[in-house]
């Protein structure tokens, strides 16, 4: 008899799928063009999930295991900035940063041997 997964991990999994098929819309336009840029390292089939890790730091969000990672991305000046997760709203190093700064979600998929298998950039609502 083949396993089941947990009702609590399938909801989960649906959720997220959801979220990422309706509340997100691909980016278009230049800065998401220099977002891509500046993830330049990031390669389908041959980027480790250590190696994403070392780079950009904590992720804002992990989920099924920690095969799937978000990271939240603003532009400021040509440059990429990965917020931190713990950074609040309020803080006052950022305080105007999502009138001035592009947002975005960068959203990684590994495969169970910590393999990238695929990444989207997306706008952040």
């Amino acid at each position: 008899m083949p396993a089941r997964l947990p009702p609590g991990l399938v909801l989960l999994l649906l959720g997220l799928l959801v979220w990422l098929a309706v509340a997100l819309a691909p980016v278009e336009g230049a800065d998401a063009n220099d977002v891509m840029r500046q993830l330049g390292f990031l390669v389908r089939g041959v980027t480790r999930r250590e190696e994403a890790l070392l780079r950009l730091g904590l992720p804002s969000a992990w989920f099924d295991g920690e095969r799937i990672l978000t990271f939240r991305l603003a532009t400021h000046k040509q440059k990429v900035l990965v917020m931190p997760r713990e950074m609040a709203p309020e803080d006052p190093r950022f305080l105007n940063w999502e009138e001035d700064w592009p947002g975005f979600s960068l959203v990684l998929v590994f495969d169970n041997d910590g393999v990238l298998r695929d990444y989207r950039v997306v706008e952040a609502r």
